[in-house]
């Protein structure tokens, strides 16, 4: 058994409806996978769009829709209805999959006979989706259908008080489910992220919640990004914002998350660095693989930075203690979804906070003051600058805030780079913001101190991240147009990009250090 019916299991068995999104997308990823390497032609085109339909498009919507409205009624008339759909989706992507095998075949005669397949089903499945997205939508007209996703009290408690974890916006929690729908029971480690939806009301703002879970729900370690078990809707009111609270598991066989913030503040860091250079090249690549995947899913993270770049350790075996920091760097994984939003959605240009913490990782076509817009649209060239600067600060191995308290301030290194750098270019300042003084500053690091811990091609590469929206990676109308026909394209280019360059730059390692 292999391709889609090693994905569905025993065909005589179908899909259980409630599991239907989690199979139909990784269906849609083993077609994309299946066509990578195939000549273009009319077939292969409308294979992709189906796929990504499926992975991340319309088809992935209706079938959430049918999920959900499932998972919420006991109403038998609606249930069969839902489930003949999934069943007959199955079949025909089943034989979709077979008449793939036929476009891809080398015999010309058998890839024209089975593309001629493939446009008669991708046609038929279109007008399908297209007829039964019809009958959902009168079935749930003027309905706010309750997600799957959202974690009742029934389903969901946690156990004790919450702890905030040290510089970093997550809390952790141990946590009971309890026959929740994602099939998780027992107790289980947590972190806990609060999030808003500014303005919207909460029939909207639940909509988005859902949205957002969705996205989150299949994502896995390898891919740098939290599986999320469920959210929770703590206050909904149409006096003030609704308030959610996503929860995430910890990953299997990981422990002890710090914020890569905590762990740069490290004192055992001084005076210097107990990492190898060489080793210091895994975070950058796992970091790249997590932002990579945001944007694939059409979203901008907004808030990339050392404080939502969590890192684990890996679970003790056969009763030892685990090794931890600086036996060990430990498992990144990207999180701080509280600013993130898709990239088509209207935009204020409002900046997220007047926090000048966060605001030191921000583009400064981002940072205004109090009270005034942004220069621009929020797109993913702002996540990538922010990317450039936690790796500039990790080429470096060393924070770029210090903290009396509570209270941050520029690091000495910062602050003094910042000021030799206004000394050398008096002129120049005068008509400068200090953000864009502090990009200056940036690259300045990046292309004398950088390159002379990490090499010259992480220096250059951290460059081009810094100067991606001034044309670091070409033409900036991939970065900030995401109707581009070139938007999936350049993320795969840039994750090429980051993974061939540190290649280039240094040996990835070997032993304990890797062991992520």
């Amino acid at each position: 058994m292999a391709g889609v019916e090693a994905i569905v299991g025993l065909v005589a068995l179908g899909i259980a409806v409630p599991t239907a999104v989690e199979t139909f997308v990784s269906i849609g990823r083993y077609l994309i996978k299946k066509v990578g390497s195939a000549p273009r032609d009319d077939a292969i085109t409308k294979i992709e769009k189906f796929a990504m339909s499926l992975d991340r498009g319309k088809a992935r919507i209706t079938l959430e829709l049918a999920e959900d409205l499932y998972c919420d009624t006991p109403d038998g008339s609606l249930r069969s209805p839902l489930s003949e759909y999934i069943e007959q989706l199955r079949s025909d992507v089943l034989l979709l999959d077979k008449a793939l095998d036929k476009v891809v075949d080398e015999q010309h005669g058998s890839r024209k006979k089975g593309a001629k397949e493939v446009l008669n089903l991708i046609d038929k499945l279109d007008k399908t989706d297209t007829s039964f997205r019809e009958f959902l939508d009168v079935r749930t007209a003027s309905k706010v259908v309750p997600s799957k996703l959202e974690l009742r009290s029934n389903q969901f408690q946690v156990i004790g008080t919450s702890r905030n974890l040290q510089h970093s916006p997550v809390k952790i929690i141990k946590a009971e489910f309890v026959g929740a729908s994602n099939h998780r029971s027992g107790l289980q480690d947590c972190v806990l992220e609060e999030k808003q939806f500014p303005g919207e009301k909460s029939e909207k703002a639940y909509e988005r919640a859902k949205e957002l879970g969705r996205l989150l729900e299949f994502t896995k370690a390898s891919e740098g990004l939290l599986e999320l078990a469920g959210f929770q809707v703590v206050t909904s009111s149409p006096l003030k914002d609704d308030y959610f609270r996503l929860i995430f598991p910890y990953p299997a066989n990981a422990v002890n998350p710090r914020s890569l913030r905590d762990i740069l503040l490290d004192p055992v860091n001084i005076p210097v660095p107990p990492i190898p250079r060489n080793f210091r090249f895994i975070l950058p690549r796992k970091l790249a693989e997590a932002v990579y995947h945001v944007h694939r899913h059409n979203l901008v993270h907004k808030s990339i930075r050392p404080e939502t770049i969590l890192i684990f350790e890996p679970e003790s075996e056969g009763g030892m203690r685990g090794p931890s920091y600086p036996e060990i760097i430990g498992t990144p994984f990207l999180t701080g979804w509280q600013y993130t939003r898709k990239a088509v959605e209207p935009s204020n240009r409002k900046p997220e906070v007047g926090d000048w913490a966060m605001a030191l990782y921000q583009h400064p076509e981002r940072q205004v003051g109090p009270g005034l817009v942004a220069e621009s649209k929020y797109n993913i060239g702002h996540d990538i600058y922010s990317l450039g600067v936690c790796l500039l600060e990790i080429g470096l191995w060393t924070s770029f805030l210090s903290f009396k308290g509570d209270t941050p301030s520029l690091s000495t290194l910062i602050q003094k780079q910042k000021d030799h750098w206004k000394a050398q270019n008096a002129a120049d300042m005068l008509s400068m913001s200090d953000a864009q003084i502090e990009q200056k500053t940036f690259l300045a690091l990046a292309g004398d101190r950088l390159a002379f811990e990490m090499g010259e091609v992480y220096s250059k590469m951290v460059m081009k991240c810094l100067s991606c929206l001034e044309k670091g990676f070409g033409n900036v109308d991939k970065f900030v147009n995401s109707e581009s026909k070139d938007w999936d394209d350049q993320g795969v280019l840039f994750i090429q990009k980051i993974r061939e360059e540190l290649t280039k730059a240094s040996t990835m390692g070997s032993g304990i250090y890797n062991r992520i």
